[in-house]
């Protein structure tokens, strides 16, 4: 029997693509038959039980020619529900891959990765990062140095096809470690299977540049200087003129101009593979240099790769996969990039005796040339990943596999930067810390399938699967600077445990159900407040109805495939120990009044019961026009208990007020609707492709338990969205003239709305609002090629969020200390009002120093519409040719249409926690690519 690829998989190509499915349930093989004839083996992919948009392959087509991204990851968007937001645009940093929302709130959202079908690359993902129940103005939320990425140590040159599984059951067959979604990656295999092919070698180079795509509008030195003598104008300012009045300001720095550059990148990928009658290989190389665009930052990858499958026998096949990689980076600290938006433009890079300029009351404020000269992380990141197999044929629809993984890694980063010896003079000192990160991880799988026909209506299909992870992490850090030492060291043993059975029925190729359970018994694993997970009992269940199989609709001339589905399935959460730091919550900075700082006293932690998560869905996949044009459209809703986030309380004590953290129970809810829209067509000579991935999802709070005298949780509010942001009401500037209610001038300050009215602005006079994760997400692709020429194109959008800008929310201040935007020039004064700007003050500054709170006017909306990547390829020789080449030239991240005044209005600082997210602290602004390449087979 048979039939069309199941609804399971979305297949993307030029031309158009005819797919047969043997006739069984069990896990099979996936042909894919396309019209270009320099074609390998078809992907081999385990069967896929939810359909949609629920389990999308990005590409099943081979040979797959990658988009020039230097990850995967700015693929992901393609995928309905997929948000990928990188920590800041460094190169080789964090990218947060969020698959229909987060289903956490003070745990990392990141889904499992797996590689070659062995979970994989997960060891160090992802760095932790601390809570707060606040941020002062200026601060926010951000990653440990960990090392890079993982997955820049795959070049995609590598990669034969990715796999988003979100659905219920889909992401259940992977128990706990699937509940955030998992991203399969298969990676090429070489040659053909059962057929010779000769020595073939394949070469992909790119070069290209880099630069800033968008900067900062700031004040110049001569505006600067107003600002300043205007502000010290103020009672509180000394009255001093601090610059001439009239005429030029020298020196008049650009610090971006200084510290930005144009960067040069090139990278260059070399495979040798072939066949014979039993075996296949593939050999790869590859190395990319990226310089950074800001000075003295950059990254140097160095990849290998070894695919080898041997037939032994009809019945037993092996496979042998194995990588090594290394990266090494050179970044920044935190701070600098975003001084150079602070410093003042009248500062010099260098003074008359050529030592870098200092400035600041004190004459101790380092300049940024001075911080990325001097200060900076370097981090090398090495992976060496084995993973061999089996197949064993035990009699005809029985099927045995086997497979084992090793992944080592090793993380060693060193920061270095001057330190005072003295106010006033220059630095002499340097501090140093580090960081060293062995990682093991261990992974063992089995599987027996087994699928029969009976007669020609009845099919049944039985999995069995075991498995086991072991990983094993260490960290060791240290802290010298001259006269002291300090040291930390951690280490924690994790494994995972599984066995699950699954069962297949269909009928007459109309109907089929699924059912599965899972069994997840961990050790080691932690979750917050709950040091020891119990073992879990994980269901799942799908059902599908094959409507073009129907008699009513066998004679719809338009309509070639119809399927409506439904499922349901249950995961957990587990995650590994906290990398670096971890994950946990801090009270500092928590403001209650005048001098009223709360230091946190300990913590109190019963154990909840693990996260559970239900998620229910349904679709109806559409194929019209002999499936020319394929409609998924998935509706979905995912409940997950018993997360538990932190919550201060604020507590009296001897010598105080202290804090003590309290676990608390919270429900989430998440719930959407995905659409996917895919066609092939011919207009003339031309064909395309066209693409429309769209999502529109909304996450509440469904639920939280409640605890005497414990009172709301921050940032939490049920039937609402999560709430990340402390945020004052800002409220517009006074007129001139105008008085308080004890008769104090009050024309042109700065005001906040006093919520309960006792004078003081503290932390009862702010709340938590705001959403940090779209509500809207949309990408576009399309292939259009014109015999030799082909363009490719692909547009990303986001909507329905806020960004919270930690440097802007300076910089938007007038207070003559630091240098500000040029919104500042439409400043309060006697003669002219501003509601939004308040006058020049340098008691603004003294705001800050006492931890003053960012205010609603402050978020942004991070909406934006993004061209992700453009290119314009030329076949020199065409893919029919026995050595095909091609060159190309392109560019990702061309522009973006926001109203975001920061450098990218796709970044978050805070990385993969829910409550993290949303913050912008200016590490590393995300540039612009042009590239340029060259395909060529010999």
């Amino acid at each position: 029997m048979n039939r069309l690829l199941p609804t399971t998989f979305l297949v993307l190509a030029v031309a158009g693509v005819q797919a047969q499915q043997v006739d069984t349930l069990a896990p099979r093989r996936v042909a894919v038959a396309t019209a270009i004839p320099d074609s390998v083996e078809a992907v081999v992919l385990p069967l896929r039980f939810s359909c949609g948009t629920s389990c999308v392959l990005i590409s099943a087509v081979s040979p797959w020619t990658p988009p020039p991204f230097l990850t995967l990851q700015p693929l992901l968007p393609q995928v309905p529900g997929v948000q990928v937001t990188p920590t800041s645009g460094a190169p080789g940093d964090w990218a947060t891959v969020r698959i229909r929302g987060g289903s956490s709130l003070a745990s990392p959202d990141q889904p499992l990765y797996v590689v070659d079908g062995v979970p994989a690359l997960n060891a160090d993902f992802e760095p932790g990062v601390f809570l707060r129940a606040a941020f002062p103005l200026g601060s926010g939320p951000q990653l440990a140095h960990t090392g890079a990425n993982p997955l820049p140590t795959l070049p995609p040159e590598d990669i034969a096809s990715v796999t988003v599984l979100s659905g219920g059951i889909a992401a259940a067959q992977y128990g706990a470690q699937g509940s955030n979604g998992v991203i399969e990656i298969v990676t090429k295999r070489g040659g053909k299977t059962g057929q010779r092919q000769p020595l073939r070698v394949r070469y992909a180079g790119i070069g290209g540049v880099q630069q800033v795509r968008q900067r900062y509008d700031l004040l110049n030195a001569r505006q600067y200087a107003d600002l300043a003598n205007e502000a010290s104008q103020k009672p509180n300012g000394g009255g001093l003129v601090r610059y001439p009045l009239t005429g030029p300001i020298s020196p008049d720095t650009d610090w971006q101009g200084e510290l930005f550059r144009p960067a040069v990148l090139h990278g260059h990928h070399l495979t040798l593979d072939g066949s014979s009658v039993r075996t296949r290989f593939l050999l790869s190389a590859d190395y990319l240099n990226q310089a950074g665009v800001v000075t003295h930052s950059g990254l140097d990858r160095y990849a290998l790769r070894l695919n080898l499958d041997q037939q032994i026998s009809p019945k037993l096949r092996l496979f042998l996969n194995a990588s090594a990689a290394s990266v090494s980076q050179t970044l920044p600290t935190d701070a600098t990039v975003a001084q150079a938006l602070l410093a003042p433009p009248t500062v010099a890079v260098h003074d008359a005796r050529g030592n870098f300029e200092r400035y600041g009351p004190f004459f101790n404020q380092r300049n940024p040339v001075d911080l990325a000269t001097n200060d900076g992380t370097a981090t090398t990141s090495r992976r060496l990943l084995l993973q061999a197999g089996a197949e064993y044929i035990l009699w005809p629809g029985v099927v045995l596999t086997g497979s084992l993984g090793r992944e080592e890694g090793r993380v060693a980063s060193e920061t270095h930067f001057l330190v005072n010896t003295s106010i006033g003079q220059q630095t002499t000192a340097t501090a140093v810390s580090t960081l060293r990160l062995p990682t093991t991880a261990s992974v063992a799988q089995l599987r027996l399938a087994y699928d029969h026909t009976f007669g020609e209506a009845h099919r049944l299909g039985l999995t069995a699967s075991a498995g086991y992870q072991d990983y094993q992490r260490n960290t060791n850090g240290t802290y010298r600077e001259p006269g002291s030492e300090s040291y930390y060291s951690t280490s924690s043993t994790t494994t995972f445990s599984n066995a699950g059975l699954t069962a297949t029925y269909a009928y007459r190729g109309r109907y089929e159900a699924l059912a599965s359970l899972r069994r997840d018994a961990n050790s080691g694993a932690t979750l917050l407040f709950v040091p020891k997970v119990p073992a879990l009992w994980l269901p799942a269940a799908e059902v599908r109805w094959y409507l073009h199989q129907e008699s009513f609709l066998a004679d719809a001339p338009a309509i070639s495939t119809a399927t409506l589905w439904a499922g349901v399935g249950q995961t957990s959460s587990t995650s590994l120990p906290g990398t670096g730091w971890g994950s946990g919550v801090t009270s500092d900075y928590l403001r209650l009044g005048p001098g009223q700082v709360v230091s946190t006293l300990g913590s109190s932690a019963p154990e909840p019961a693990p996260p559970r998560t239900t998620q229910l869905e349904a679709g109806l996949r559409l194929g019209l026009w002999q499936n020319r044009l394929m409609v998924d459209v998935t509706t979905y809703r995912r409940s997950t208990a018993h997360l538990v986030v932190p919550q201060l309380l604020v507590l009296p004590t001897g010598t105080g007020l202290g804090a003590l953290v309290l676990p608390r129970e919270a429900a989430l809810r998440n719930q959407g609707l995905l659409l996917s829209v895919s066609g092939s067509w011919q207009a003339g000579r031309f064909r395309g492709f066209s693409r429309l991935a769209a999502a529109w999802q909304q996450q509440r709070v469904a639920d939280l338990l409640a605890v005497p005298d414990a009172g709301p949780v921050p940032g939490l509010v049920v039937g609402e969205a999560p709430h990340p942001f402390f945020l004052y009401h800002r409220l517009p500037v006074a007129a001139a003239g105008a008085v308080d209610a004890q008769g104090r001038n009050i024309g042109g300050r700065l005001r906040y709305q006093d919520v309960d009215a006792n004078g003081f602005i503290t932390d009862a006079d702010a709340s938590y609002q705001g959403t940090a994760l779209p509500t809207q997400l949309y990408s576009f692709s399309q292939t259009l090629a014109l015999g030799r020429f082909t363009l490719d194109a692909q547009l990303d959008a986001q909507a329905g969020h806020q960004l919270l800008n930690t440097t802007l929310a300076t910089l938007d201040l007038p207070t003559g200390y630091t240098n500000g935007t040029t919104r500042l020039l439409d400043r309060w004064t006697p003669t002219h009002y501003s509601p939004d700007v308040p006058e020049a003050n340098v008691g603004l500054a003294n705001s800050v120093a006492l931890n003053q709170r960012y205010d609603d006017a402050q978020l942004q909306s991070a909406a934006h519409l993004r061209l992700s990547q453009l290119t314009f390829s030329y076949a020199l020789r065409p893919a029919a040719h026995p050595h095909p080449m091609s060159v190309w030239v392109g560019g990702q991240n061309l522009f973006v249409l926001s109203s975001y005044r920061g450098f990218d209005p796709n970044v978050s600082s805070g990385g993969a926690t829910l409550l993290a997210a949303g913050y912008d602290a200016n590490a590393y602004p995300v540039p612009r690519t042009w590239l340029l390449g060259v395909r060529a087979s010999f």
